[in-house]
């Protein structure tokens, strides 16, 4: 089976869910905090989306190893290929009715992205990339951008589940930047540097299917994702900085 194969289908559970996201799309209902955290919330769009994704990809490849935001893990062994499924990337803006939230599906191997798509049905933005095919926004092909200086740059900041990272670290890198923004969508913002809109996202306490398909589209734009360290990113990683390449490395003396 190919990459394109898998991909096909990918795309096909998403855009099977985009009903259902539409349908509760700022009109969530009843929400649900996790482990009794108000910032991190679960509705009943969630739940519906992940396992009408499992299904779809279930009935093409029944053996299939799937680990979602928000069901049961599948247990992993070295270099077990695995969906991994965030059905709402950005949940409380989908709550409140903010468009930048988005469906995120990736297939990896190890601790290596085979392909991924970001999906947001309320505008249509499908970012899709399969290893060493380059990425795509709409079937066309996108590119990071050509920023070379920080004092130029543009993009992204989070904090995900570590305020304290977020005070300590915000007020470093806002002298530092033409102009940085918070939009609440790991997945979408990740998207956003791939296509040359951003320059750089950096990322606080995040879990894999935060960034999972996101990181191919970014990698395979031309563009590079990295832990606080300058590892590359991988099944366990937590924090993430990604960029165009061309500033990762200042961004890197900067964020700790």
């Amino acid at each position: 089976m190919s990459n394109q194969d898998y991909l096909k289908v990918a795309i096909k559970a998403a855009k099977e869910a985009a009903p259902i996201f539409k349908k509760y799309f700022g009109k969530a209902g009843k929400t649900t905090a996790k482990n009794g955290d108000p910032r991190d919330l679960v509705t009943k769009a969630d739940l519906q989306i992940e396992r009408l994704i499992r299904k779809t990809i279930l009935k093409t490849f029944p053996k299939s190893k799937i680990i979602g935001e928000e069901y049961s893990q599948s247990k992993l062994v070295p270099n077990d290929i695995v969906w991994l499924v965030d059905p709402i990337d950005g949940t409380t803006n989908f709550i409140q009715g903010l468009s930048n939230c988005a469906i995120s599906i990736a297939l990896w191997q190890g601790q290596q992205p085979l392909l991924g798509l970001v999906y947001n049905p309320l505008t249509g933005q499908l970012f899709s990339a399969q290893k060493g095919k380059g990425a795509e926004l709409n079937g066309k092909k996108i590119k990071v951008s050509q920023t070379k200086k920080i004092d130029s740059a543009f993009g992204g900041f989070g904090w995900g589940r570590d305020i304290a990272w977020g005070v300590k670290n915000f007020p470093k890198l806002l002298p530092k930047l033409r102009k940085i923004r918070t939009l609440g969508s790991t997945a979408m913002e990740l998207c956003k540097v791939a296509e040359g809109m951003y320059d750089f996202q950096i990322q606080g306490r995040i879990k894999i299917w935060d960034f999972a398909a996101a990181a191919i589209i970014l990698t395979e734009s031309g563009g590079k994702i990295t832990d606080f360290k300058g590892q590359s990113a991988t099944l366990t990683t937590t924090q993430i900085l990604a960029s165009n390449g061309k500033i990762h490395k200042q961004l890197l003396k900067i964020v700790k």
